[in-house]
């Protein structure tokens, strides 16, 4: 009586495990640069609503597993502009979403650079100086 129990159990367990990994597919696919078609290396592919992502490897590759379901895929990179892909659907067999990703240019018009000297060490004062043409003493009350 014991072990058809055990049985029992170890079926309806099994039986569950099956039913939860059925509902598991795969999104997967390849971010690549629009214009030169090279890999994106660490782009970051998420799913809004559901805290599951991934980075794309060397390859710009990426894979991971999500519930069943229609999602909105945001996909970002670093100089890039973000894309948005929306109504995606995640079936059992998995879905590929392959991305090519748009160069964000964006110029600067002009850049300033402000250095200071600080003047408050001992030893910033004897370089001042040395460095000077007129000999500057320090006048002591």
């Amino acid at each position: 009586m014991v072990i058809d129990l055990r049985k029992r159990f170890i079926i309806a367990f099994i039986t569950l495990f099956c039913a939860v990994m059925a509902q598991a597919a795969t999104l997967k696919g390849k971010i690549v640069d629009s214009q030169t078609k090279e890999p994106l290396t660490g782009a970051t592919v998420q799913v809004q609503g559901v805290a599951q992502g991934a980075a794309a490897d060397f390859d710009g590759n990426y894979s991971f597993n999500i519930k069943s379901g229609v999602y909105t895929v945001v996909i970002k990179y670093i100089g890039y502009k973000e894309a948005i892909k929306e109504n995606i659907r995640v079936g059992e067999n998995g879905t590929v979403l392959d991305v090519e990703l748009i160069r964000d240019d964006q110029t600067l018009d002009e850049v300033s650079v402000v250095a200071r000297k600080n003047m408050e060490s001992e030893k910033a004062l004897l370089s001042e100086r040395k460095a000077s043409n007129i000999a500057v003493e320090n006048l002591g009350a």
